[in-house]
């Protein structure tokens, strides 16, 4: 009978004790708006071994001593959506722009945002697609002008 008390009272202490440690432990949170990222967030978050649990609305909650490997995380995740795009209100001038990116050869991606097309490439386009998005602009301006 000894044996079941001492056995019962280490298992209720070690219960109080882990509840008590888990709410002294510091606590940071993140969540990136955008639900594919926040899902690739917790996704590397899980690979790399960094215990985390989410909130309802999806907010990552980690352990503060692992905060500089979170944030070396979000940066890699932010840097990588830092993409360069643009979005034509007139959508004769985004399949034009589209079309010449093709003609191009530039590698490019269409993104939804909030029930709209926006097309991104790779930073290292940037200049040449510019160029691109100014003659689109500009080819729309001259037919739009009145002739004199």
């Amino acid at each position: 009978m000894n044996r079941l008390s001492i056995l019962l009272c280490a298992i209720v202490l070690t219960s109080f004790g882990c509840a008590g440690d888990e709410t002294s432990v510091a606590e940071n949170g993140f969540r990136f708006s955008d639900p594919t990222f926040q899902k690739a967030f917790a996704s590397v978050l899980e690979k790399k071994g960094i215990r985390f649990r989410q909130l309802e609305d999806g907010t990552v909650i980690y352990g503060a001593a692992d905060d500089d490997k979170v944030k070396q995380i979000q940066n890699a995740l932010l840097e990588s959506s830092f993409a360069p795009s643009y979005r034509f209100e007139d959508e004769k001038l985004q399949v034009r722009f589209v079309d010449r990116l093709k003609s191009q050869g530039i590698s490019f991606a269409v993104e939804i945002r909030e029930g709209k097309s926006w097309i991104t490439w790779a930073q290292n386009d940037d200049a040449r697609v510019r160029g691109i998005r100014e003659e689109i602009l500009d080819g729309r301006s001259e037919r739009k002008a009145p002739k004199t």
